[in-house]
């Protein structure tokens, strides 16, 4: 009798680490990433402060922010026009026009570049690359605007790449990820982000449907909301369905990253001074973000990672610095980034249990036959 009350004792402990190892796991295991991306971060167009007033929002916040930026936007024509090795408008009967000259554009605006150059080491910011010049090849993409859509690879290939090391040159970083103007690419797009070692593509809901996730070694993903709002009233609203999203996101176990896309003249106020009421919507939101229980911000390479604090805290910036592979699991880590526990290593615990509770009940079994 003692070893058959032994035996089932045994059978009900293992059923209940199996109905809640699961669940355990999910609950453990979901984490909640908060990226913020800024968009059309380009010489000639930071008149005044308001960039800078977006970006100490940040640091004040300690929370990290990935700029985009064009290296050129004052490009004479898409780029079809200016990276002429496999023009496109040459099979559509358009004759070709010379466009910019080869020179850095990036280092012909000094206010510009030395406020780039100031912030480039703090790790809060990424500099990811926005296009090239940003101009819209309409004439190839009808159904919206687009500055790479339907150019041929060589001619994106040497866009992007121009772009890329115009910002390696002025600033001293090598972008890894690429925005593009207008939220639309193609295939193209990538396979020559994909050749130039880029790694992340983040553009909007409706842009590479069918390539979301992984394409030619890259993450592609959409900006989950976009802030916009050309006064104060719109732009309140706008965060304000910025809130609900947020809310959905923090409810939904399935989804760990939300992308916030909003464009630094956004918060501008008349003469392209930043608008102290506007720049304090955003304050708001991100300390709306950050009251929620677990959320962790990051930037779109996910290479610093920081733990949300209490709202309104201004924090110094902890060197967390995580790869790619330890937030998303391309290589399975026993203990997250957080130093939780991950569904692996709970699993194994379970596993380890079982066996020891198994072994038990055996030794336990196998004496009272010998007893007898």
């Amino acid at each position: 009798m003692k070893k058959r009350t032994i035996f089932f004792a045994s059978l009900l402990v293992l059923a209940v680490l199996f109905s809640t190892a699961p669940v355990n796991a999910q609950t453990v295991g979901v984490k909640k990433y908060v990226i913020f991306r800024d968009d059309d971060v380009a010489p000639g167009w930071c008149h005044g402060d308001t960039l800078q007033a977006v970006n100490h929002v940040h640091v004040e916040e300690n929370v990290p922010v990935t700029l985009a930026i064009v290296p050129d936007p004052n490009a004479t024509g898409p780029d079809s026009q200016v990276f002429l090795l496999s023009n496109s408008q040459l099979t559509l009967g358009v004759p070709p026009i010379l466009g910019t000259s080869p020179d850095n554009k990036l280092f012909q605006d000094p206010a510009f570049l030395t406020y780039m150059r100031s912030i480039s080491s703090n790790p809060l910011f990424e500099f990811a690359q926005h296009g090239y010049s940003h101009k819209d090849d309409h004439f190839l993409s009808p159904s919206e605007p687009s500055e790479f859509y339907g150019e041929p690879f060589q001619v994106q290939y040497e866009a992007i790449q121009k772009g890329r090391d115009d910002i390696r040159d002025a600033f001293g970083i090598t972008p890894t990820t690429f925005v593009p103007p207008f939220d639309h690419g193609d295939s193209n797009t990538l396979a020559a982000l994909g050749a130039l070692g880029f790694t992340d593509y983040c553009s909007g809901r409706g842009d590479l449907t069918t390539l979301q996730g992984q394409a030619y070694g890259i993450r592609v993903e959409p900006a989950t909301t976009n802030i916009v709002g050309s006064n104060y009233t719109a732009l309140a609203t706008s965060f304000q369905f910025a809130k609900n999203t947020t809310d959905q996101f923090f409810s939904d176990p399935s989804n760990d990253t939300l992308i916030v896309a909003y464009h630094w003249w956004t918060f501008s106020g008349p003469g392209g001074s930043a608008d102290p009421r506007k720049v304090q919507l955003l304050r708001d939101y991100i300390d709306y973000v950050k009251s929620k229980e677990g959320v962790q911000f990051t930037r779109l390479d996910r290479q610093v990672v920081i733990t949300g604090a209490a709202p309104g805290a201004a924090l110094s910036l902890p060197q967390v610095t995580v790869s790619t592979a330890a937030i998303y699991g391309a290589a399975v880590s026993l203990i997250d980034v957080s130093g939780a526990l991950t569904p692996y290593l709970l699993w194994l615990l379970g596993g380890v249990g079982i066996a020891y509770l198994l072994a038990i009940a055996w030794f336990v079994a196998t004496r009272g036959n010998r007893s007898k």
